[in-house]
C-alpha cells in the first residue's frame, strides 16, 4: 500500500501538483507536500493518526482510534502474532463501524457520526443501495436466481451484506 500525502506551504495558495489528495480524518483536514510513505501498514497509519489526535487534543478521534488500537492488540494476542495484515485490520474497522452506522441511522448522534467518518476514512467506499440494486438486477438478468449465489457475487465487494440481502429478497419476490 502506498500513501502519498501533499502539504501546501503557508505562503502558497495554489497547488503546483495536480495529484493533490485530501486527507480527512483526525479532526483537521490537511494537505502534505509530496511526502511518500511506502508500504505503511494500516495499523501503523492508525497508530500515527492516534498520536496526532492525542497531540491535537482531539478527543473524538483519540477515543475511537484507541478502541481500534485495542481491538488490533487483542486480535494480535489471540492469534499470537506481532502484526496483523491490512485485511484483518479492515475486518476490525468494519466490526467497529457497523454499530456506529446503526446508531447514526437511528439517532443521528453527532459524536457517533464523527467517529464513523474517522473510521470510514480508513475503509474503501462502500457501494450505495442504488449501485447494489443495479448489480442485483444484472445478476438476476443473467439467470441466477439463487440467493446464495447472488450473495456470493458480492463477497469480494465492499458492501453492507444486510442491504444486499434486503435488495435480493425484494427482487426475487
Amino acid at each position: 500500500m502506498v500513501i502519498v500525502l501533499y502539504l501546501i506551504d503557508e505562503k502558497k495558495s495554489t497547488y503546483e501538483d495536480p495529484k493533490v489528495c485530501y486527507t480527512k480524518g483526525i479532526g483537521s483536514s490537511f494537505f502534505c507536500k509530496q511526502l511518500k510513505l511506502y508500504n505503511m501498514k494500516l495499523k501503523e497509519l492508525i497508530s500515527k493518526d492516534y498520536m496526532t489526535a492525542f497531540k491535537e487534543r482531539n478527543a473524538v478521534a483519540k477515543n475511537i482510534l484507541s478502541v481500534v488500537k485495542g481491538e488490533i492488540q487483542n486480535n494480535e494476542k489471540n492469534l499470537l502474532t506481532d502484526c496483523l495484515s491490512d485485511a484483518d485490520v479492515i475486518k476490525i474497522l468494519n466490526k467497529i463501524a457497523k454499530p456506529l452506522r446503526e446508531i447514526v441511522e437511528k439517532t443521528n448522534d453527532n459524536e457517533s457520526r464523527l467517529q464513523l467518518e474517522i473510521l470510514e476514512s480508513y475503509l474503501d467506499k462502500q457501494m450505495s443501495r442504488e449501485e447494489i440494486v443495479v448489480k442485483v438486477n444484472e445478476i438476476v438478468a443473467s439467470g441466477i436466481t439463487n440467493i446464495g449465489l447472488i450473495m456470493k457475487e458480492f463477497s469480494t465487494l465492499q458492501v453492507d451484506r444486510k442491504i444486499v440481502s434486503e435488495v435480493v429478497k425484494e427482487k426475487l419476490k
